[in-house]
């Protein structure tokens, strides 16, 4: 099915239905899908192309990692760093 044939079957469902929201919004789908379909290749990468692309992701996620934050209660209860602290709990 070529682009003309796919907009005039988009053009004649958008025609068939009545103006309603649900199918507006169907509309709206329809169209989504179909620009999705136009601008997506349709073959899938080769297996070189898809080891790179791991390759690479992995690499952004190692240098993007960051590091979880204390949580604020192990902050609070760290004695060794805060000697007030267990002072305080001690009395």
């Amino acid at each position: 099915m070529n682009d003309t044939e796919k907009d005039n079957h988009l053009a004649d469902f958008v025609d068939g239905k009545t103006a309603s929201s649900a199918d507006l919004d169907l509309r709206q789908l329809e169209e989504t899908i179909l620009h999705l379909k136009q601008s997506l290749p349709n073959d899938s990468p080769n297996s070189a192309t898809s080891k790179q692309m791991l390759v690479r992701l992995k690499a952004r996620l190692k240098r993007e990692e960051v590091t979880s934050p204390q949580p604020f209660w192990k902050k609070i209860l760290n004695f060794q760093n805060s000697p007030q602290i267990s002072m305080a709990l001690a009395l």
